[in-house]
């Protein structure tokens, strides 16, 4: 009987572990963090999640850094493009280029759509005539906003606090502890008022004698 081909050597499982399974990684978490943790959370289990969990959530500002946060931010963005459309309104006029200019853009652009180049122009102004007053009206629209809402719900932050609540047990005396340790992190802004963070970390039923 022959002998079965022999198998090659196991790949190591230190090779394997190499590949995280996410892969922003937060290594920036002071060894405080273990001695804030209450006896029943185990700190070999919890601060590999909050490196992991901290990395997202920083990835992520890092992927919406240009995105408006604020109500003033979010009118400045809206008026800044309304201008570059406005800006960009006249390159789309034919008499804005010589005729020999008009001539080579044709020979240029021809077979390239199924449209000619005089043709791109007439719909690029008629898109610009469109979006520019819309734009407007956006900015009439934010301009009319309660001064109020000029502070959006941080929706990642905020979701990144609950992580943290549940992971910690959810209960109603965690709340605290999970601004203190995301504080310790350098999260900023949380919520600290008692009544938000009860309104943003609820407890279950089950909970809430904790």
């Amino acid at each position: 009987m022959s002998k079965p081909p022999a198998e090659g050597p196991a790949e190591p499982k230190s090779k394997r572990a190499t590949y995280a399974p996410v892969p922003w990684i937060d290594e920036r978490i002071p060894d405080t963090i273990e001695h804030m943790l209450p006896p029943e959370v185990d700190a070999s289990d919890f601060t590999p999640w909050l490196k992991s969990r901290l990395g997202e959530y920083r990835h992520w500002l890092e992927f919406a850094k240009g995105n408006p946060s604020t109500l003033a931010d979010e009118i400045a963005h809206v008026v800044r493009n309304r201008k570059a459309l406005e800006d960009a309104l006249p390159a789309l006029n034919r008499d804005a280029y010589s005729a020999d200019t008009m001539a080579e853009l044709r020979i240029r652009t021809a077979g390239t759509t199924a449209l000619d180049f005089d043709e791109c122009l007439k719909l690029g102004t008629m898109a610009l005539v469109i979006a520019i007053p819309a734009l407007r009206k956006r900015e009439e629209t934010l301009g009319t906003l309660d001064a109020k809402r000029g502070r959006r719900k941080q929706a990642p932050r905020d979701k990144l606090m609950l992580d943290v609540f549940e992971r910690l047990g959810g209960m109603p005396r965690h709340r605290k502890l999970v601004v203190q340790i995301l504080e310790a992190c350098g999260v900023r802004p949380l919520v600290t008022d008692p009544k938000e963070l009860r309104e943003l970390l609820p407890a279950s039923s089950r909970k809430k004698q904790g």
